[in-house]
C-alpha cells in the first residue's frame, strides 16, 4: 500500500499570491514565504504552482530557495502550466536547479491546447531529460481532457517517471464524479490535490454555483479518495492542499479567511495523514 505525506500550494493561498488582480496584497506571497508558511503549519511539502511562476529566476534565486528549504527540511515540488517542448524543457531544469521531488504540469496554457497525440510526443522527448534528473512529471487532469483521456496519454507514453496529478475537484468541469476519475488516475497516481467544495444556489436563485470549502467541511470525501489512492497509487505520493476559497469584500478579509481555512484544513487533513515526507533537510 503506497503512502503518502501533507504538503501546501502556492493554491493554498491564491488570493495572497495576487490571483486577483481587483485585490492585490502590496507585497504578495513569495517562495520563501511559502516556505515559511508550510513551517508555522508543520507540514513537510511544499508544491509551487503556476500562480508563483519561476520562469524568469537566476540560478542564485534558484539556488538560494533551494537552500532555505533544505535548511528547514522541507521537500520542494515544482509546477507549470503549457507543456510546450521549449516551456516543459526549461522547467525539468529549473526543478532539477530546486531539486525538487516532482514537476506537475497541465498542458494547456493561452493559445496552446494541443491533442493529447502531441503532448505524448512532447513528453517522450523529454524522457531522456528527466532520467538524467530522477525527475518525475505529474500531469494533471485540468477541464478539457476526461479522466481515461488522461490515463491512456501515460499509458502511451509508458515511463514510470511519468504519472498523473489527481486533482479532486478540476473534473467537476467535465461532469465527472470522483469514483469515475480515481477508477482511471489512480493507477497513475504520483501527487494528490486536495480542496473540498460544496454545491449551492447561486445568489440569483436561478442555478447553482460550486464554490469552495476548509477541506473536510464540503462534499469531497476525503478520507475514501485517500484511502483508495493508497491502494491503487503504483508508487508513494504526496496530498497538496488548494482552496477554491472566494474572495471577500476586502483584501483584509480575503487574506484573514484564506489563513483560516488554510489551517482549518491542515488540521483535518493531519489526522488522515501522519506522516511527513521521506526528506532528511540534508542537501
Amino acid at each position: 500500500m503506497a503512502q503518502t505525506w501533507l504538503g501546501i500550494s502556492s493554491f493554498t493561498y491564491p488570493f495572497l499570491s495576487g490571483v486577483n488582480p481587483a485585490q492585490r496584497p502590496a507585497q504578495p506571497l513569495t517562495p520563501l514565504g511559502l516556505i515559511d508558511k508550510a513551517v508555522a503549519l508543520d507540514v513537510g511539502c511544499v508544491q509551487y504552482s503556476h500562480n508563483l511562476p519561476f520562469d524568469d529566476f537566476s540560478d542564485a534565486t534558484l539556488d538560494e530557495i533551494r537552500v532555505y528549504a533544505q535548511e528547514r527540511g522541507i521537500l520542494l515540488e515544482a509546477g507549470m502550466k503549457g507543456m510546450t517542448p521549449a516551456r516543459l524543457e526549461r522547467y525539468i531544469d529549473i526543478s532539477a536547479r530546486l531539486g525538487v521531488s516532482m514537476l506537475r504540469g497541465i498542458t494547456d496554457a493561452a493559445g496552446y491546447e494541443p491533442p493529447m497525440e502531441e503532448t505524448v510526443r512532447v513528453v517522450r522527448g523529454v524522457l531522456p531529460r528527466l532520467e538524467r534528473h530522477g525527475l518525475t512529471l505529474g500531469i494533471e487532469n485540468h477541464d478539457r481532457f476526461l479522466a481515461h483521456e488522461y490515463a491512456e496519454m501515460i499509458a502511451q507514453i509508458g515511463h514510470p517517471l511519468v504519472g498523473l496529478v489527481v486533482d479532486s475537484t478540476n473534473s467537476l468541469s467535465t461532469e465527472e464524479p470522483i469514483d469515475e476519475v480515481l477508477q482511471y488516475m489512480a493507477p497513475y497516481c504520483v501527487c494528490f490535490h486536495v480542496k473540498d467544495y460544496t454545491i449551492q444556489r447561486s445568489n440569483s436563485g436561478v442555478g447553482l454555483a460550486i464554490t469552495g470549502m476548509p477541506a473536510g467541511q464540503g462534499r469531497q470525501p476525503i478520507p475514501k479518495i485517500l484511502d483508495y489512492l493508497k491502494r491503487e497509487a503504483p508508487r508513494d505520493f504526496s496530498t497538496v492542499l488548494e482552496s477554491w476559497m472566494a474572495c471577500c469584500p476586502t483584501l483584509e478579509q480575503t487574506l484573514s479567511q484564506e489563513e483560516d481555512w488554510a489551517e482549518q484544513s491542515v488540521a483535518y487533513l493531519r489526522q488522515l495523514i501522519p506522516a511527513r515526507p521521506p526528506y532528511s533537510g540534508q542537501p
